[in-house]
């Protein structure tokens, strides 16, 4: 027996490395970020447009979004076609706060003083803001614009800091870079980080390491899997003239913020990062993340020599960033050339408001496009479809010839189970660690599933109260149907619903099909405790029936546990392909069932008893038959 169960320990994690091994290579084959202009939002309230605004998203009462936008700057009295500073005029900076809901701007409140050019971000309760320069000078303070336009004052920066790169991690605010004076030496290599979550009065800024190498203005930053990303920017100098002058960046550094030592600076480990192959500055920001991608949208990209023969014009390019290839690729043209302009996302949209087109020269054209998930089919999509095939005809084929009725018999007590009563033990513990897993996986990966499928929390709550709502309902039925049918049959078609639910859970690509996944899991689920149990107790009925129901329910806390390697995982392939790949190993795991676990039948020593008692039946009639 020891060796049969050893053979059969060694197959199925041979089977599951061979599949981990198989669909690696085609970990991100299903995913795409394809950027789609969809349109563009009303034109800035200002026609002449301003650039360096703050704009984030603000939640309504009623869970909806809007789009708050304040501040930025413009030249009110430029000559048509102004190309120099003295043609341009004097620039103005405002205080204006507006905001966009239901297609339409308004006026929503003002600023405490005019600003442009500060870091910001949505947090958990409004836009919060730092930093900024005006026509006085650049500033410290920090504040919070929340939904109804008003402004809370948080507590100031550090020092002054205006041209900062920002980004934002829950309801953290990261001001990365910058300069602190009008004409300095070298740019800024600081990180300052504020909690917005506690009450203002317990706030306060906390120093980072300083990120390596040169300071920085004008980059862009984003925040993806805990890693704090820093593209591009232009570091400063002073040149023979004793002017600040400014060098293009080309690279991207990582600060990883789950690491035990922060003084290091990389990405989990990750090979050196690629940069996005040519210099650009004051690109979209905070850079846009979605589906383990970071979009650099637009952006200066004169480099250090820009041809004084050629009109200098913002770029359009959408260059996508790769976080688990680690590799950029070009994903098509914004709608407008565009700097110093702020990048928000709103659902499934990704918009730009106002910004420069060229130096000096501002639109009031807001940009808009659509970037997400689209389903492509992978090699691991294709397996999982195969075997779930393969596994449903043989389903099919076996209740056909065995009959789907329940077969199960009442053994005798004293009887020691034998081999195939504790193989169905080890191959269920199997699968209810599965099921368990899946359940934690879904609230581990909570942060980039919100990220990638937008919602609210009260409607990721849904997701999850969903399953366990059709799961209570249908657990009865479950076992009704249990006590009927084969319990095998029923367990073996409740694995493949499983893993195509798991499957599909990798694919949803809005809200809607995400909550009809989770119930539809609920469903699988249902069906397979009930049965489970119902078949290790046909198998166990005398002494060993406590510990084997005991080690199957281990497998429970076990796959809950193991649940953070599943979140893990998803750091390496994405969350989607992580359910893609526990579905593939799902499917795959339900042709090792077919081989090894088995609906009871009588036993040996039934039998014997059974005959033993025919006879005995036998003699007492013939006996009463000759009185």
């Amino acid at each position: 027996m020891t060796r049969t169960l050893t053979r059969i320990s060694k197959a199925c994690g041979s089977a599951l490395a061979a599949l981990l091994l198989i669909a690696a290579p085609a970990a991100d084959a299903s995913f795409s970020v394809d950027v789609r202009t969809s349109g563009t939002v009303p034109d800035l309230p200002d026609p002449a447009g301003r650039a360096g605004m703050v704009a984030g998203t603000v939640t309504e009462d009623d869970g909806s979004q809007s789009v708050i936008a304040a501040g930025g700057a413009n030249f009110p009295q430029a000559a048509p076609g102004a190309s120099t500073p003295e043609e341009r005029g004097p620039k103005t900076y405002y205080q204006d706060i507006f905001k966009l809901r239901n297609g339409q701007w308004s006026k929503a409140g003002t600023l405490p003083v005019p600003l442009g050019y500060a870091a910001f971000a949505s947090v958990g309760k409004g836009l919060a803001v730092a930093g900024g320069h005006n026509a006085q000078g650049i500033l410290k303070d920090a504040l919070l614009i929340k939904t109804d336009g008003s402004v809370e004052k948080l507590p100031p920066l550090p020092v002054p800091v205006t041209e900062a790169s920002c980004a934002a991690h829950g309801n953290k605010l990261f001001v990365i870079g910058g300069r602190d004076r009008e004409q300095p030496e070298t740019a800024l290599n600081t990180i300052y980080m504020l909690d917005t979550t506690p009450d203002t009065d317990k706030m306060k800024w906390v120093s980072l390491p300083p990120f390596p190498g040169e300071g920085r203005i004008l980059s862009t930053a984003a925040v993806c899997d805990s890693t704090l990303f820093i593209i591009g920017g232009c570091s400063l100098s002073r040149d023979n003239s004793g002017e600040t002058s400014r060098t293009y960046l080309s690279d991207m550094i990582g600060y990883d913020m789950t690491s035990k030592d922060p003084s290091k600076w990389g990405s989990s480990g990750r090979q050196q990062l690629a940069g996005p192959g040519m210099p650009v500055a004051a690109a979209a920001g905070p850079a846009p993340v979605r589906e383990n991608s970071i979009l650099l949208i637009g952006g200066d990209k004169r480099g250090n020599s820009p041809d004084p023969s050629r009109p200098v014009a913002q770029s359009r390019d959408i260059l996508v960033y790769d976080v688990i290839g680690n590799t950029w690729t070009r994903q098509g043209e914004w709608p407008v050339g565009i700097a110093t302009v702020p990048a928000v996302v709103r659902g499934s949209e990704i918009m730009t408001i106002s910004g420069e087109t060229a130096p000096g020269v501002r639109t009031p054209v807001n940009a808009s496009a659509s970037a997400g998930y689209h389903f492509e089919m992978s090699t691991v999509d294709y397996a999982v479809l195969i075997l779930t095939i393969i596994v449903l005809a043989i389903i099919i084929v076996s209740a056909v010839r065995n009959g789907v009725k329940n077969v199960a018999s009442v053994t005798d007590p004293n009887t020691k189970p034998g081999l195939w009563a504790w193989v169905a033990v080890i191959v269920l513990w199997f699968v209810v660690m599965l099921n368990y897993f899946d359940r934690q996986l879904l609230s581990a990966l909570h942060e980039p599933i919100v990220r990638d499928i937008p919602q609210t929390e009260a409607q990721f709550g849904m997701v999850t109260s969903v399953f366990l709502l059709i799961y209570a309902l249908l657990s009865p039925v479950g076992g009704f149907l249990a006590d009927r049918y084969s319990r095998r049959l029923m367990i073996l078609c409740s694995l493949v619903v499983w893993s195509v639910v798991t499957w599909w859970t990798g694919h949803a690509e809005d809200y809607t099909s995400l909550l009809i996944a989770r119930g539809a899991m609920g469903i699988s689920e249902a069906f397979y405790i009930p049965a489970a149990l119902a078949l290790i107790t046909d198998y166990h009925r005398g002494s060993t029936r406590s510990i084997a129901t005991g080690l199957h329910m281990s497998g429970i806390y076990v796959g809950m546990a193991v649940a953070g390697f599943g979140a893990t995982m998803a750091s390496w392939t994405g969350w989607r392909m992580t359910f893609a790949l526990f579905g593939l190993i799902g499917v795959a795991y339900a042709v090792i069932l077919i081989l090894f676990l088995k609906d009871p039948s009588k036993a040996p020593a039934d039998t014997a008893q059974a005959k033993k008692t025919v006879r005995t039946g036998e003699k007492n009639g013939a006996a009463q038959c000759g009185q």
